[in-house]
């Protein structure tokens, strides 16, 4: 993809979930200098890897009642991410399972108006406004 002329190597965003999400965390921790930001959605990925992401912007979001994706593989994730010096973004959401996509199409706008802002020249961690219910653990 990025060898397309449209392409543009500083917004390289990715976005994924379920098992998509679990391909999100995997592919930002072999190729950080490549990613710009990401979205994992209801996944997980290996605490082991946190330090490559420390300065990845990322904004995770997982159901809390997730019974197909447990939410501690993304609560040890974002621990283990803020244990390095990391500033991730976490939604944790209240009464939502696995179906955690709903309420991020449904509220996307803060979620694409963050992701957008963030570019391989300058990076923004601080958190947009989002209508997301969310708690952190």
């Amino acid at each position: 993809m990025l060898k397309l002329p449209s392409a543009d190597s500083k917004r390289v965003y990715i976005v994924g979930y379920s098992m998509g999400g679990y391909g999100t965390w995997e592919f930002a921790c072999r190729y950080p200098e490549l990613v710009t930001a990401i979205v994992p959605v209801a996944g997980a990925g290996d605490p082991a890897e946190a330090e490559k992401l420390r300065n990845v912007p990322l904004w995770a979001i997982h159901g809390a009642d997730d019974h197909i994706v447990p939410v501690d593989g993304s609560d040890k994730m974002i621990e283990a991410i803020r244990e390095t010096g990391g500033v991730p973004l976490y939604s944790r959401l209240k009464n939502v399972g696995h179906d955690a996509l709903v309420p991020v199409r449904q509220n996307s706008q803060p979620i694409l108006h963050w992701l957008f802002r963030q570019n391989s020249q300058r990076r923004s961690l601080a958190p947009a406004a989002s209508r997301l219910p969310s708690t952190s653990p």
